[in-house]
């Protein structure tokens, strides 16, 4: 009601799922924002610095040179770098709980909390291929899983550049490593491809095309 009176739009439901899907979070403390319906997110150009760095070998320097792949087939997978979208949450503490037998001590109840959650996640990696991890909240209360991702690195400015540095994630063809959070099987995991430079990016309805 005070967002209608003030702006003249009220948050609705579909308002709320489309910010939340908007937003994403990065593992090394960056937040972007998801710009397209194929998941280009732009964020600051510091948070793909450790990614580029680590892109760098071989005699190449990133960071001084700039980087930009003409396809995703150039693209370069952050080795690091995970990138997370809330989609939904479904927890997994019935699963895990399940593992508890009567008259268990804490220390067994415990042992089996841990073996139940290591199967879960094991059984997700190995039905999807990705990277899984039970997370654990409420002091044990609720167990969520969460599936990942990988991150490539699409372009990279140069230091040089004094245009103003933005970043963006796109989806990637095969899923590697986890970068994407989704919470067992009602969050969906989406991939990412990092670009971070001044590049502009118009549409992606089928295909993405770049200019600079």
């Amino acid at each position: 009601m005070k967002l209608k009176l003030k702006y003249g739009s009220a948050a609705d439901q579909q308002w709320l799922d489309h910010v939340r899907l908007s937003s994403v979070r990065f593992n090394n403390g960056g937040s972007g924002s998801c710009v397209s319906v194929d998941d280009l997110a732009f964020t600051n150009h510091h948070v793909g610095a450790t990614c580029i760095q680590q892109l760098s070998t071989g005699g190449t320097d990133y960071m001084r040179t700039g980087f930009y792949a003409n396809t995703r087939g150039d693209e370069a997978k952050c080795p690091d770098l995970e990138l997370k979208v809330l989609t939904g949450i479904e927890d997994v503490t019935s699963e895990v709980n399940g593992a508890l037998k009567p008259g268990m001590s804490a220390a067994q109840a415990g042992q089996a909390r841990r073996a139940a959650t290591a199967n879960i996640e094991q059984d997700c990696a190995k039905s999807t291929g990705l990277r899984c991890d039970v997370g654990t909240f409420y002091s044990g209360e609720v167990y969520n899983l969460y599936r990942y991702k990988g991150t490539r690195m699409c372009a990279w400015c140069s230091r040089q550049s004094s245009m103003p540095h933005f970043s963006a994630v796109i989806p990637t063809i095969s899923p590697i490593r986890a970068t994407t959070w989704t919470s067992r099987f009602s969050e969906s995991t989406r991939t990412a491809s990092l670009f971070i430079s001044t590049i502009t990016w118009v549409g992606r309805q089928p295909e993405l095309k770049r200019t600079i």
